[in-house]
């Protein structure tokens, strides 16, 4: 028999391996989560979800004020833009002797990102109404920066138009381009209107400060930006999940926002099978407080815009320009943009692009966007949005409108 001696040395022999194995396999948890968010730095995937602290250099800051807006956060002055800040358009200076028709405002798919000049759908309105059509989209901004560019401009056509992609609704809630961008964009700061109370909408301008405090709220925009609703770890499902020691701690708090983020409806009923039906929209806050402010704070914009349009007597018109989801006709989707544009498509001046161009693109829509539909519209898809707005609004168009 063994002594009571031998017994308990067995016993802490067997306690020591067991702790020994656990403080092992907790070591390499947090090494391969470690490991996890070192790789997945370079995938626009996971950059979209999970927020690192980013160290701002003095070329940076330099740059960044050189380049900054004052009012809107961010333009496009560059070789690709013309005297006015709108984007080039080859057809304009063909028709260099005609009156301006028509000036749009959007982001990236008014812009027509990942086209040329030429084939900017646009240009291509410009092209076949002989006219000029002037072309202030910008990447990135959200409805709030497109009204404001709009209203901060002079009046250059009879004619405007306010084009809304559905992501664009949730950069209305976001002050700081970095938290729900999977680019990195260390300083893009931006406008941001707010309803405070009952009361009427009000407006704040991009983040100002020190340099000093540039690099604070890069390095952590917690308590920094006010009215922010993508801050870091908070509970709205598309803020990102910081990437801080203990790693293993911020791997659950990864999973649980894929978790939110998962639409498992769809998932188990099997509408779930690649990209073009992927089971969430970027807009989509599963938060109905969070949706009730989209909305309002997207009537109350558009609202501002049609004021802007009376004060410099134009005609205006907002336009919906669908995403990939809603040109599959996800149930969820259509329900939520018709929630956000309940009473804004009621207005005469509303033009949904939606059922032209899944008439047009037969189902096969991927094909009329670029990266797999992941992507912005190709040359194709953006001639099909030439066509609706010509088809839309023919007299506004006419060769000579005074």
């Amino acid at each position: 028999m063994k002594s009571k001696s031998e017994a308990k040395r067995n016993r802490l022999v067997t306690v020591a391996g067991y702790s020994v194995i656990g403080l092992m396999t907790l070591a390499f948890i947090e090494l391969s989560s470690f490991v996890f968010f070192l790789a997945s730095a370079d995938y626009a995937i996971w950059r979209i979800r999970i927020f690192r602290p980013v160290e701002v250099s003095d070329e940076e800051l330099e740059k960044f004020f050189v380049l900054r807006d004052e009012r809107l956060g961010w333009l496009e002055f560059s070789e690709d833009t013309d005297l006015l800040g709108e984007r080039l358009s080859p057809a304009n200076l063909v028709n260099k002797d005609s009156p301006i028709c028509f000036e749009f405002y959007g982001d990236s798919f008014t812009n027509s990102a990942e086209v040329d000049h030429e084939h900017a759908w646009p240009n291509k309105v410009a092209e076949k109404a002989t006219c000029r059509v002037l072309n202030f989209g910008v990447g990135g901004y959200g409805v709030d920066q497109a009204v404001l560019r709009h209203e901060y401009n002079e009046r250059y056509a009879p004619h405007a138009g306010l084009v809304i992609y559905p992501v664009d609704i949730r950069r209305n809630l976001n002050r700081y381009r970095f938290l729900i961008s999977r680019d990195v964009e260390k300083l893009a700061f931006k406008p941001r209107f707010i309803i405070p109370g009952a009361g009427e909408i009000e407006l704040l301008p991009p983040f100002h400060g020190t340099v000093d405090d540039y690099r604070d709220v890069a390095r952590d925009p917690r308590g920094k930006l006010e009215h922010e609703r993508f801050l870091p770890d908070s509970d709205n499902v598309w803020s990102k999940v910081s990437a801080t020691f203990p790693y293993s701690f911020s791997m659950l708090r990864l999973a649980r926002k894929i978790f939110r983020e998962t639409n498992f409806r769809r998932v188990l009923s099997g509408k779930v099978r690649h990209f073009r039906e992927r089971n969430h929209a970027f807009y989509d806050f599963r938060d109905d407080e969070l949706n009730r402010e989209a909305r309002m704070i997207l009537e109350a914009v558009v609202e501002r815009f049609f004021e802007n349009c009376a004060d410099k007597k134009q005609s205006c018109h907002v336009f919906l320009l669908p995403d990939v989801m809603l040109l599959y006709g996800n149930a969820d989707t259509e329900a939520l943009l018709s929630y956000y544009f309940e009473d804004i498509g009621r207005l005469s001046e509303f033009h949904d692009m939606t059922p032209f161009l899944r008439a047009e693109m037969k189902r096969d829509f991927c094909r009329f966007f670029t990266r797999d539909c992941k992507g912005h519209l190709t040359e194709a898809g953006y001639e099909l949005v030439s066509r609706f707005v010509l088809g839309k609004l023919p007299e506004a168009f006419e060769h000579g409108h005074k």
